[in-house]
């Protein structure tokens, strides 16, 4: 499935990840309700085991 997968943002002319798939009800339907997580928030935790 998606879970797992980036949600990008393209933001001066860089494609940057904002966001991390965490549950879609339908795959691609904006009419469907998705549920991502915040990368931000995660930052330390995801800089500690990148190091590992």
């Amino acid at each position: 499935g998606d879970s797992g997968g980036p949600l990008m943002l393209k933001y001066n002319k860089r494609w940057i990840q904002i966001g991390i798939v965490s549950y879609k009800l339908v795959c691609g339907d904006p009419y469907f309700p998705s549920l991502y997580i915040r990368v931000t928030e995660y930052m330390d935790w995801i800089q500690q085991n990148m190091l590992e």
